[in-house]
């Protein structure tokens, strides 16, 4: 309702109250995107001799400019489809009609905010992504770009209602351990010839590497295993440092396509204690540390005479089991290992141990042949 001032005939201007009333609009579908095709239903409108409909505007942009295609039928009814104006805003829309009797019509269009997904939010360089997208205007080029330096990854043609699809691998000069933005782009021009740019992200991060080595603590000499994850895929492992002492490049080994690697290698002759890992693959670098410890007095024969077998000079150890007066020996040659018998060195206990050449062991010196040497 409005107040208004009216001529009370040849008398003064009075105030009077007018009812205008307006009758209700269906939009359909009630949520759409910019440039898409929507159904503007309503009743209660009158036919006329020219154009039954004056006006239909979305947001306060007219969306029709050829009004005579739109008739009221007999009783009244009226439909028109229209598109929806690049001028719409984010939100809901006002939609108007105004007949030619003046009789006025509103109802709601929602326009929703442009977004995106992605199927794998984390992965790693090279690692196929699958971006869906809604909410951009119908019809639309989508460009999306990846990272801090908007490193491009390809275009996406939106449908009808706004939504896209696009797939690119993750960028190989992505940097490893962060999150990234991947962003979707679709620039839209305006009726007065300026532009507004439709936006969404989501985040992408690629975890950082990691190293595991086992066994748990080595001896100088002994054979580390290090296992590596998250590192660029398809990549020569290019240097292996232990306390600062190279122990690579190792030839052929390389990650798999998930950036993992697995690579042996031998403890160089470092100081004791825990020294530090330094692993690099194609540029990233990832720091672990590992124990390093003196050599052990009993045990299994494999590490207790370990020194001996790297040296090449261990031939056999022997040993008498004095309550049971039964001997058993250990053999490093591959052949003999199912034969060896013999499987733990312990304290204490007196052992026969063959060389083939002169060789410290356990800081005492041993000769060529026959030792017998106490463990203590």
């Amino acid at each position: 309702s409005v107040t208004a001032r009216l001529r009370d005939g040849a008398n003064a201007l009075v105030e009077r109250t007018v009812e205008i009333g307006t009758q209700p609009l269906t939009v359909t579908p009630g949520t759409a995107v910019r440039a898409q095709k929507v159904t503007i239903g309503g009743s209660s409108f009158e036919q006329s001799a020219g154009n039954d409909i004056r006006a239909i505007s979305i947001n306060g942009s007219p969306v029709a400019e050829d009004l005579a295609q739109f008739e009221v039928s007999h009783n009244g009814d009226f439909a028109a489809t229209v598109t929806v104006p690049l001028e719409a805003r984010t939100g809901d829309n006002e939609v108007r009609v105004v007949g030619t009797d003046g009789r006025l019509a509103t109802g709601t269009l929602t326009v929703p905010e442009p977004v995106i997904e992605l199927d794998l939010p984390q992965g790693q360089r090279g690692t196929p992504v699958k971006v869906t997208g809604g909410g951009f205007a119908a019809n639309g080029i989508v460009q999306v770009s990846y990272g801090d330096g908007g490193e491009f990854v390809g275009f996406g043609q939106a449908d009808p209602a706004g939504n896209f699809e696009l797939s690119f691998p993750v960028p190989f000069t992505a940097a490893i351990g962060r999150t990234h933005k991947v962003i979707a782009e679709l620039t839209v021009r305006l009726e007065d010839g300026s532009t507004t740019l439709l936006t969404a992200e989501a985040d992408h991060s690629l975890p950082a590497g990691t190293i595991e080595t086992s066994p748990e603590w080595v001896s100088l000499g002994d054979t580390l295993i290090v296992h590596g994850e998250n590192f660029p895929p398809f990549a020569q492992v290019r240097q292996i440092e232990i306390a600062g002492r190279s122990v690579a490049p190792v030839p052929g080994v390389s990650t798999n396509g998930n950036g993992s690697f697995e690579a042996q290698i031998r403890v160089p002759s470092v100081e004791l204690g825990v020294q530090p890992l330094r692993v690099e693959v194609s540029g990233v670098v990832v720091t672990h540390v590992v124990e390093i410890r003196p050599p052990p007095l009993s045990g299994p024969p494999s590490r207790v005479f370990a020194e001996l077998v790297r040296a090449g000079v261990l031939h056999r150890v022997w040993h008498l089991d004095r309550p049971t007066q039964e001997w058993s020996f250990y053999d490093p040659n591959p052949s003999f290992s199912e034969f060896s018998n013999l499987t733990e060195v312990k304290l204490g206990e007196v052992y026969w141990i063959r060389l083939s050449a002169p060789r410290d062991f356990q800081g005492e010196p041993l000769v060529a042949g026959w030792n017998p040497f106490l463990i203590k």
